[in-house]
C-alpha cells in the first residue's frame, strides 16, 4: 500500500472514530484488533493494514468496506 494511501486511511479512521466519540481502545475492542495496531494505523508514519483488519474496522463502524476506503486524495 502506498504511503499516501496509508496516511489518508489513517486520517479517515481517526475522523470516523472521533465522529462516533470513540477512544482508540473502544474502537479496537469493537473491531477485534490490537490497540497498538490501530494506533500505528492512525499515526504519523502509519503501518500497512491487512484486509482482515480493514474489514473488522468497517464492521465496527457498521459500514461496508468500500465505504471505509472511500476518501479524497
Amino acid at each position: 500500500m502506498d504511503k499516501q494511501v496509508t496516511f489518508l486511511l489513517g486520517q479517515r479512521l481517526r475522523s470516523l472514530r472521533k465522529g462516533q466519540h470513540l477512544t482508540q481502545e473502544e474502537l479496537a475492542d469493537r473491531a477485534k484488533v490490537n490497540v497498538k495496531h490501530l494506533q500505528r494505523l492512525e499515526g504519523k508514519n502509519p503501518s500497512r493494514a491487512n484486509i482482515e483488519s480493514l474489514q473488522n474496522l468497517a464492521d465496527a463502524f457498521e459500514m461496508p468496506l468500500w465505504k471505509l476506503l472511500k476518501f479524497e486524495s
